[in-house]
């Protein structure tokens, strides 16, 4: 059983890099928690070429999410296998796997399967040449409930960019990139 949904999305790269909800009017939390986005480099395989691992995610300020299966974003230049592991903020392991990228961005999607996150700081870890020489990745992230406002609103809106639009202004990173995402797999 595959412990992730792998989204392959070619189209969505403009001038190498993906749309993001700051051009939706993304506002971050006026109360910034500390960053806690951590990343490295490292070169691999034989031709000893630099990876770069990217998750698309504000790195000045931990980003909000209302999901409770919340979808991640990667970029990485160069196919390699890549691994992922969830911790909650007890240090216990939610989630783990790895997956080989048909594309240089794609999405990690905390499976419906799984029990739902509750409300509080998450990490997530995604790398490559693990174990040994490793260039990783690490971002925090924050499950929170939505207010009833916001449940009215999105609600009361059928239009997919208007909802991006509601979710970026809220300060909901990775809910207003997934919409973002399902606006560009739309054929056009």
């Amino acid at each position: 059983m595959n412990l992730f949904s792998l989204v392959i999305v070619s189209s969505l790269i403009s001038q190498g890099q993906l749309i993001s909800p700051v051009e939706y009017g993304y506002q971050p939390p006026k109360d910034r928690p500390e960053p806690q986005y951590v990343e490295s480099q490292g070169k691999r395989g034989g031709d000893n070429q630099l990876v770069n691992l990217k998750i698309l995610a504000p790195t000045d300020h931990i980003a909000k999410t209302i999901s409770t299966h919340p979808e991640f974003w990667i970029q990485i230049n160069q196919q390699h296998l890549v691994q992922y592991s969830l911790i909650n903020d007890e240090r216990q392991q939610l989630w783990q796997g790895e997956l080989l990228p048909e594309s240089q961005s794609f999405a990690l999607k905390y499976p419906n399967n799984s029990p739902p996150l509750k409300p509080g700081i998450y990490i997530l870890a995604v790398a490559v040449g693990c174990p040994g020489n490793c260039t990783g990745i690490r971002i925090a992230f924050e499950q929170v409930e939505p207010s009833m406002e916001l449940k009215q609103d999105l609600e009361n809106v059928k239009d997919l960019e208007e909802k991006i639009k509601i979710l970026a202004k809220a300060g909901f990173w990775y809910d207003a990139q997934s919409k973002l995402m399902e606006t560009e797999k739309k054929p056009k």
